[in-house]
C-alpha cells in the first residue's frame, strides 16, 4: 500500500504545478503540427484529414516536446528531493530504498501516459485548421496507436532518462539523455544509414518509426481512411530489443540506488574535519570573489564575470557537451554530407553551412545552460550569501550574460577551429577567413548571443527553473522554425535570425545581402 501512496503524491504532486498543464498544451499544439505533416505526406484529398494513416504516423513518435517533457520529469523525479532540502526528511520515513525508487519510476510513467493524452487529442484539431474530407473520428486505430506505439516508447524514453539521472545522481543524466533523443531526431529526418543492412537499420531504431511510415504507405486509400495498421515483424522483434534495454537499464538503477548513495552521504564514521574543509571548498567555488569597487566601475562586473566564466568552464557538463558538438560537426561531414556518386572536395562554405544543423544543438545547451545559471544561487543554497554582498543584482546579472557569452564565443572558436582542421586533414587549402568570420563570427555568434539573453529574460520573468527551461526550448523552437515555414520575408520580426543567412553561393557570395 505504500507503493501506491507513493505512486499518488507523484501524479497529485505533478498535475498540482501550473507547469504541467502548460506541458499539456504544448504536447496538444505539436499534436496538431505533426497531424498538419502527417496530412501534407499523402498528397491525396481522397485521405481524410482525420485518417486512420494520420493517428498511426503521428503516434509512431513522441516527438520533440513530448519528448523533452518526458525527459525533464524523469530527470526530476528523484533529484528534486535533493533541490528542495527535502531528502532527510523523505528519506528517514519508514520506507525501503527499493519501494521508493519504484513509487517514484511508476509515479512519473503514469503522469507521463497521461499527459501524452493531449497528443492524439490534438491530431483531431487538425480539421479544424485544414479544408478538405472529414471522416468517422478513428477511434479504435487512436488506441491501438496510443498502447502499441505511443506508450512503449514514452517508456522507453522514462526508463532510460530515470536510469541516467540515478547513474549521475545529478540532473545532468536527464539533460545529456534529451541531448541524445534530440540527435536521433535529426538522424531520422535525414537519409542516414543507407549503407547498412536494412534489418539493422530497422533495429536500431527505437521508436520503430520507419517500419510504420513503410506500412502506412502500403495501405490503400481505404484503408488509410479507416483500416487498421499491420504491424511487421520485425517491429515486434525491434520492440523486444528496446523494451528489454529498458528494463535492464531499470533493473541495474535500481540495484544501483540507495538513499546514501543518491544522497551523496558517507557514513558517520567517516566525517571528519577534512571532509568539511572539502565541503566548504567546493561550495567556495560558487562564492564571488571578494571585491570592493563602485556598482557601476568596470573591473567589478568583469571580475564577476571571469569568475562565473571560470567556474562554467571547469564543468564536466560544459566540457561534454563541447566535445559532443564537435563529433557532430565530424559526422556531419564524414557520414552526412558524403555522396559516392558525386564526391566533391569539401570547401570553407559547406563547412560554414554546417552551423544551420547545429543551430538546434548549440541552442539547447546555451538555453538549459543560462537558465541554470541564473538559478544556480538557489540550487546550491547559497543565495543567502549572494544577497548579503555589496553588490547590486544588475551587476551580477550583467557578469552572468557575459560569462555566457564568452561560453558562446568557446564554442564558436571551437567549431571554427574543428572546421579549419578537417580542411587542413582532406589537403583543401584554400581557407576563406572571412567567410569563417562573418558565419561564425558574425551569424552565428550574434545569434547565440541573442538566445543567451532571451533565456535570460525568460528565466527572471518566469521565475521558475524548469518552466523557463520549456519556454525557453519552445521559442528557439519558433526562432529555428519559423523561417521553413514561409516566415522569411517578415525576417524583420524574426529574433536571433539574420536574413538571407543560408543564400551563400560560391559564385556571387551572399548577394544582396552582403555588407556594403
Amino acid at each position: 500500500m505504500l507503493l501506491l501512496h507513493l505512486i499518488r503524491f507523484e501524479f497529485r504532486y505533478q498535475f498540482a504545478r501550473p507547469i504541467t498543464w502548460l506541458y499539456a498544451l504544448l504536447i496538444f499544439g505539436q499534436g496538431i503540427w505533426y497531424g498538419l505533416g502527417a496530412q501534407n505526406q499523402f498528397g491525396s484529398r481522397l485521405v481524410w484529414l482525420n485518417a486512420a494513416a494520420n493517428a498511426y504516423l503521428v503516434l509512431a513518435s513522441p516527438g520533440l516536446i513530448l519528448t523533452v517533457v518526458a525527459c525533464l520529469l524523469a530527470g526530476q523525479a528523484l533529484t528534486k528531493d535533493l533541490e528542495y532540502k527535502v531528502a532527510d526528511y523523505a528519506y528517514a520515513t519508514p520506507v525501503a530504498d527499493r519501494e521508493y525508487f519504484l513509487g517514484k519510476l511508476l509515479g512519473t510513467l503514469l503522469s507521463v501516459f497521461v499527459l501524452a493524452l493531449a497528443y492524439p487529442l490534438g491530431t483531431l484539431a487538425v480539421p479544424l485548421f485544414v479544408d478538405g474530407i472529414t471522416g468517422p473520428i478513428p477511434i479504435g486505430q487512436l488506441l491501438d496507436g496510443f498502447f502499441t506505439l505511443l506508450v512503449q516508447n514514452l517508456f522507453i524514453i522514462v526508463s532510460i532518462t530515470f536510469s541516467a539521472t540515478v547513474f549521475t545522481r545529478q540532473m545532468s543524466g536527464a539533460y545529456i539523455a534529451m541531448f541524445a533523443m534530440v540527435l536521433y531526431f535529426l538522424l531520422s529526418s535525414l537519409s542516414v544509414g543507407d549503407d547498412l543492412p536494412a534489418d539493422l537499420v530497422l533495429l536500431l531504431d527505437p521508436f520503430g518509426v520507419g517500419m510504420v511510415r513503410d506500412g502506412v504507405t502500403l495501405m490503400s486509400i481505404t484503408n488509410k481512411n479507416v483500416g487498421y495498421l499491420e504491424y511487421p515483424a520485425m517491429l515486434f522483434i525491434n520492440r523486444g530489443l528496446w523494451l528489454g534495454l529498458s528494463f535492464g537499464l531499470i533493473a541495474q538503477a535500481e540495484r544501483h540506488f540507495s538513499f546514501m548513495r543518491f544522497s551523496g552521504r558517507k557514513a558517520v564514521n567517516s566525517v571528519s574535519v577534512n571532509s568539511e574543509q572539502t565541503t566548504v571548498n567546493s561550495i567556495s567555488n560558487y562564492l564571488p570573489s571578494t571585491v570592493s569597487c563602485s556598482p557601476l566601475t568596470v573591473p567589478c562586473w568583469l571580475l564577476l564575470a571571469r569568475h562565473e566564466f571560470l567556474g562554467l568552464v571547469k564543468q564536466t557538463a560544459f566540457q561534454v557537451v563541447v566535445a559532443f558538438l564537435v563529433l557532430l560537426l565530424v559526422i556531419f561531414v564524414t557520414v552526412l554530407n558524403t555522396n559516392a556518386d558525386f564526391p566533391m572536395l569539401l570547401t570553407t562554405a559547406q563547412l560554414t553551412a554546417l552551423r544551420e544543423p547545429l543551430a538546434i544543438y548549440v541552442g539547447l545547451f546555451l538555453m538549459v545552460f543560462s537558465g541554470e545559471l541564473i538559478f544556480r544561487e538557489r540550487t546550491v543554497d547559497i543565495w543567502p550569501i549572494y544577497d548579503s554582498t555589496p553588490t547590486s543584482t544588475a551587476v551580477i546579472m550583467l557578469a552572468k550574460l557575459v560569462a555566457m557569452i564568452g561560453i558562446a564565443v568557446l564554442v564558436a572558436l571551437s567549431l571554427t577551429a574543428t572546421s579549419v582542421v578537417i580542411q587542413l586533414l582532406i589537403g583543401s587549402h584554400s581557407i576563406d577567413w572571412k567567410l569563417y568570420a562573418l558565419d561564425f563570427g558574425l551569424d552565428a555568434l550574434l545569434s547565440y548571443s541573442q538566445w543567451i539573453s532571451l533565456a535570460f529574460s525568460v528565466a527572471v520573468l518566469i521565475n521558475h527553473r524548469l518552466a523557463s527551461h520549456v519556454v525557453s526550448v519552445v521559442l528557439l523552437m519558433v526562432v529555428l522554425l519559423a523561417p521553413r515555414f514561409g516566415y522569411a520575408s517578415a525576417g524583420q520580426w524574426l529574433y536571433g535570425w539574420l536574413p538571407g543567412t543560408d543564400s551563400y553561393s560560391e559564385l556571387t557570395g551572399y548577394g544582396a545581402f552582403s555588407l556594403a
